[in-house]
């Protein structure tokens, strides 16, 4: 049996490999927690990682298993209905689990940049409402969850070649396999997070060069964050075109206006390295690392930019 579950895991791999390019993705993998139960992000103690800084989740802090078993998807095609869809999880070539979406109303009609987190420790948080900023889902998988959202059965999320597969109501596969040993092909550790590392997008694939390891920060809920400087971060993903929102709407109140300047002001001239520096205000295309003129030219070819009409 375990032989034959690798097999057919196999046999998907290859058909995202052989069968040209790959349709628009619906919906994408977007980060997954690898840290051991026992450890702490990038190892170390609870006061002090093992290269002497503070690695941390965004949401959950620095704490040992950063959060327990969880992982992270993104909504890219607008108003999609996830209605009974399956996430089937796999490891190590071979199936562990499915947890099944259920027929709640939540699921009927998705905007794109909604991020959704399935996690056995954290509750329910479905307070979700793009119009008001709230663009995060977060549903309780485990044996202890009501199960009103999805079916409550525990699951794993580790650091031995952990892939998941998005099927919908039709059994049809969606997105995935995608995860360690897709891309990347391995190396990451019982200390580390799996994430992507570019803004999420229709073109991202499961073979995308942009999935990668990461030890320094995890972001439960919010996008991710790469790049480690002396101030921060020096890359963040940008959803702003993804839920609608002008690049230049910095501050995302619908308007390009005077808020969204003095944002770009307080970074100006900020390089990747510098105290001020502001990945959201590096708007030039392509960005460049630099919070110069030509982000100013595209700031300014949007003044009052209304995206709410």
């Amino acid at each position: 049996m375990m032989r034959l579950q690798a097999a057919a895991l196999a046999l998907v791999c290859l058909a995202w490999i052989g069968a040209g390019p790959a349709p628009a993705a619906d919906v994408i993998l977007n980060e997954y927690n690898a840290v051991n139960g026992s450890d702490f992000l990038n190892g170390g103690t609870a006061f002090q990682d093992e290269d002497g800084g503070y690695a941390s989740d965004s949401y959950f802090g620095r704490v040992q298993g950063n959060g327990g078993d969880w992982f992270e998807l993104v909504v890219i095609t607008d108003h999609l209905d996830m209605r009974r869809w399956k996430l089937e999880i796999w490891m190590e070539g071979m199936h562990n689990e499915t947890l099944d979406l259920t027929a709640h109303p939540l699921w009927s009609d998705l905007r794109s940049g909604t991020i959704i987190t399935v996690a056995e420790d954290v509750p329910d948080n479905v307070s979700f409402d793009p119009n008001a900023g709230d663009w995060w889902i977060n549903v309780q998988a485990d044996t202890h969850a009501a199960g009103t959202y999805i079916s409550n059965n525990g699951f794993p999320v580790t650091n031995d070649d952990w892939q998941l597969i998005i099927r919908d109501a039709n059994d049809s596969i969606r997105y995935g396999p995608a995860g360690e040993g897709v891309s990347p092909p391995g190396g990451i550790n019982s200390r580390e997070i799996f994430r992507l590392q570019a803004n999420p997008a229709h073109w991202i694939t499961p073979l995308s060069a942009y999935y990668n390891d990461g030890s320094s920060l995890s972001t439960f809920g919010s996008p991710n964050q790469w790049g480690t400087t002396e101030f921060g971060f020096r890359y963040k993903q940008n959803f702003r075109p993804l839920r609608g929102y002008d690049l230049a709407d910095l501050d995302e109140n619908g308007i390009v206006d005077m808020l969204d300047f003095c944002i770009l002001a307080d970074s100006w001239s900020a390089t990747g390295d510098s105290h001020n520096w502001n990945p959201d205000c590096d708007i030039s295309t392509p960005p460049d690392d630099s919070i110069n003129g030509l982000d100013l030219a595209r700031f300014s070819s949007n003044w009052l930019n209304d995206s709410s009409q």
